[in-house]
């Protein structure tokens, strides 16, 4: 028997376990020593081992699993089996040794010097040419781990099917989930189901694979096109460049006349003056090899400038198609612009037409121009930085027409259609503590109750703008006296009268007055019809609700607004609030009429 290294243990109780650290082609070897009782080793299996057989038992491995084995006696015995196999201790009673010989998985890196070294020292080191060593108890390891690999893609192509033929990741990440074992993994990996591989679909064939849109000034493309003035029938021959990149475009007309055409050097002198002197020298230069393209002056030009010259042949005529393209359209706009201005010259048209295709095309979401110069231009062609606007504000509407001007129109005389003016009392009014319900004389209540605010279902109908956006109306939506409150309250805190000082409640005294006075001369109590007046009993209290406003000097203004409460009624009621605010202009009145139903 070979070995490389040898273990004692005493009093040690081994779990059932496999030797993963032990070469798989040398089996171990056991002997038991001391004064005890039991102790045998455990060794899953059913067959002899080393010629002996025990007694059979089974025992649950670490996933579960329940496994079938023998226990084989070492006391003074040495037992010979497979590392691989599942093996344990049973329990003992008394004083046990067992020395275990086996073969490290590490043997075959070591160096020739440790080996001598092993062998000087009488290990009987197993021999690197020939693995000897009990051949055949190693090759019926590897039959048992052969059949229990089978049994393992069995259950997993069973498991594979019970879960519908989905991929073997999730049925990979379920074993990980439940703990399996090393081995179950990796034969979990390398599963393969013959049912998903005949049914899954084919994977398309590249037919054909497109260029890649080259960056921007990196190549660019030339041709010759040829226009006929619709009027004059005068022919025209013109150059025009274009960046593969950007589609950027520019052009010249060449030369005129049916019977001309531009040469090479006519066309390289218009590509350095265009194109290079702006931009620079290009990579690549894609041209079509016929008419003026079709000389050795080009090809000079661009070994002389490191240009690489890509001569596209007529077979693959679709590799200047973006060029072509832009001939095609550069000749219907000038055609266009010559049927809309008789009079218009043949290198304003061309000019015209470039400039269309360069600012109005869009190119991954920019114009040519801009993917060239940066930026666009204004509404009228121009690339000009103009100073910003004045903001839209009062102040500013002000001074630009002059402060406060205004037109004098006390010499016109009054037609019949004029609206008589409001009585705004200027003075303050003098409070004599009562409630403003109590003020108002016995003799502006109707003497009758009104039968319309009898009925809890009256109401009056008041419109207010709601929020334009979905998410506030939802939020209008959830309390809509909530949302009409702070929207009347947006700009305004309200006081509280007791906490003022003598000063401030003076102020506000003045304020309360004036605002009497503002419902008063607006007829606020007066607007309903005579017959839907309701009667003392009927009405709804007041309140007052006490702000600071600010003026435009940056100093405050007492305001103080009364408010009905609608509260005090049983059924649905409609509180009115008239508020008063300062426009544009002095004096300016308006009165808000808003509505909150309280339940």
């Amino acid at each position: 028997m070979k070995w490389t290294s040898f273990a004692i243990n005493s009093g040690t109780a081994m779990p059932t376990h496999r030797d993963v650290n032990n070469h798989a082609m040398y089996p171990n070897g056991s002997i038991g020593l001391g004064e005890y009782q039991g102790g045998e080793i455990w060794v899953e299996g059913l067959e002899s081992v080393g010629g002996r057989s025990g007694k059979v038992t089974n025992r649950e491995g670490p996933q579960g699993v329940e496994l079938k084995g023998q226990e084989f006696d070492v006391r003074g015995k040495a037992l010979v089996f497979s590392p691989k196999k599942w093996h344990g201790t049973c329990p003992w009673v008394g004083e046990r040794w067992v020395i275990t010989v086996f073969v490290s998985r590490g043997w075959d890196h070591l160096s020739q010097e440790e080996r001598d070294e092993l062998r000087r020292l009488d290990f009987p080191v197993p021999n690197c040419e020939t693995q000897e060593a009990y051949p055949a108890e190693a090759q019926a390891s590897i039959r048992e781990r052969r059949k229990e690999d089978e049994k393992i893609r069995k259950k997993l192509y069973l498991l594979h099917c019970a879960t519908g033929h989905s991929h073997p990741r999730h049925m990979i990440q379920a074993l990980k989930r439940r703990g399996a074992d090393e081995r179950v993994l990796k034969l979990a990996e390398e599963f393969k189901c013959d049912v998903c591989k005949e049914n899954q679909r084919p994977l398309p064939r590249n037919l054909a694979a497109l260029e890649p849109l080259p960056p921007k000034l990196y190549t660019i493309g030339a041709d010759i096109g040829h226009w006929v003035h619709p009027h004059t029938q005068m022919s025209y021959q013109f150059m025009i460049i274009v960046d593969e990149g950007s589609r950027f475009k520019a052009a010249r007309i060449l030369s005129s006349g049916s019977k001309q055409s531009p040469n090479a050097q006519t066309c390289l002198s218009y590509l350095q003056e265009g194109w290079v002197q702006y931009f620079g020298h290009p990579r690549a230069l894609r041209l079509d090899p016929a008419g003026a393209f079709r000389s050795a002056a080009v090809e000079a030009w661009c070994d002389r400038h490191a240009v690489h010259l890509d001569i596209v042949p007529g077979e693959a005529h679709w590799k200047i198609g973006t060029v072509e393209n832009a001939v095609r359209g550069i000749k219907e706009l000038m055609t266009k612009l010559s049927h809309y201005d008789a009079e218009i010259t043949a290198q304003e048209a061309l000019a015209e037409a470039v400039w269309a295709l360069n600012h109005r095309e869009i190119i991954r979401g920019y114009s040519p121009a801009q993917h060239i110069l940066g930026q666009a231009p204004d509404e009228t062609g121009r690339f000009l930085q103009h100073r910003c606007a004045t903001p839209w504000t009062f102040k500013a509407v002000a001074s630009e027409i002059g402060g406060n001007r205004y037109e004098d129109i006390s010499t016109e005389e009054p037609g019949n259609m004029e609206v008589e003016e409001e009585p705004r009392p200027e003075e303050e009014a003098e409070d004599d503590g009562r409630p403003l319900r109590e003020r108002v004389p016995e003799t502006k209540w109707p003497e009758q109750q009104t039968s319309f605010w009898n009925d809890k279902a009256a109401a009056v109908e008041v419109e207010f703008s709601f929020p334009q956006s979905q998410r506030g109306r939802d939020r209008a939506f959830q309390d809509l006296g909530a949302y009409f409150v702070g929207s009347m309250r947006r700009r305004a805190v309200e006081l509280s009268e007791r906490r003022m000082t003598a000063e401030e409640r003076e102020a506000f005294q003045g304020a309360k007055a004036i605002e009497v006075k503002n419902f008063v001369a607006s007829k606020a109590f007066e607007i309903l019809p005579d017959h839907l007046k309701p009667d003392k009993a009927q009405a709804i209290g007041m309140r007052w609700i006490l702000t600071w406003k600010l003026r435009e000097d940056g100093s405050r203004k007492p305001k103080a607004r009364a408010v009905l409460l609608g509260y005090q009624d049983g059924g649905p009621v409609t509180t009115f609030c008239m508020e008063e605010m300062e426009g544009p202009e002095r004096g300016c009145d308006r009165s808000i009429l808003a509505k909150q139903a309280v339940p």
